[in-house]
């Protein structure tokens, strides 16, 4: 069985941040360079900046968009713009959209940090058609911030519907933190 854990996630200071709409962006790859030229537009602490920087063509290996991501983290972290929970905790995530048959879908979640297992022991199973490129392009992006801004899709086993139970029972409650971002917007 994976082992799950808490963790204390970075968060956008909603006291710095009034509208948390304007520091959204879709994942990184679905954004379309017009789409990243208005994101960057929309707010300077769009996250946008973390996930998918301008690139120019006098980058090089100190000074391109893994390194100013790293900077603009660092330097929304000094400001106070993110801020880090004070506890360890497992982030539930509901999302909300229509499918390609115009229907209302929620999918279910949770954000967690995830023990590394080899995948010989059947414990993570890896997705069987990745890409090289995404892969080193997210790790160059891990690698410079020390921090993961692109949250990996996984499904588990619950047949039992423990888990589930006990996720039901928490989303009873007010959550933390409810944004709308239609990107057809």
């Amino acid at each position: 069985m994976a082992k799950i854990i808490p963790f204390r996630g970075f968060l956008y200071d909603p006291n710095r941040i009034k509208d948390l709409k304007s520091v959204m962006a879709p994942p990184y790859d679905c954004i379309s360079p017009s789409l990243q030229e208005e994101l960057y537009r929309s707010n300077p602490y769009n996250v946008v900046r973390l996930i998918l920087g301008e690139s120019f063509p006098a980058d090089d290996d100190n000074d391109n968009r893994y390194t100013r991501a790293a900077a603009f983290f660092s330097k929304w972290r000094q400001e106070g713009i993110l801020v880090r929970d004070d506890e360890p905790a497992i982030y539930l995530y509901d999302q909300k959209y229509r499918n390609q048959d115009g229907e209302e879908v929620v999918r279910r979640g949770f954000l967690a940090l995830v023990r590394l297992e080899d995948f010989s022991t059947g414990v993570v199973k890896p997705h069987e058609h990745t890409l090289e490129g995404p892969k080193n392009d997210r790790f160059l992006l891990m690698k410079a911030c020390g921090a993961n801004f692109s949250p990996i899709f996984s499904l588990y086993s619950d047949p039992t519907f423990a888990l589930e139970s006990v996720m039901r029972n928490d989303r009873k409650r007010t959550p933390d933190l409810a944004v709308r971002y239609d990107a057809d917007e």
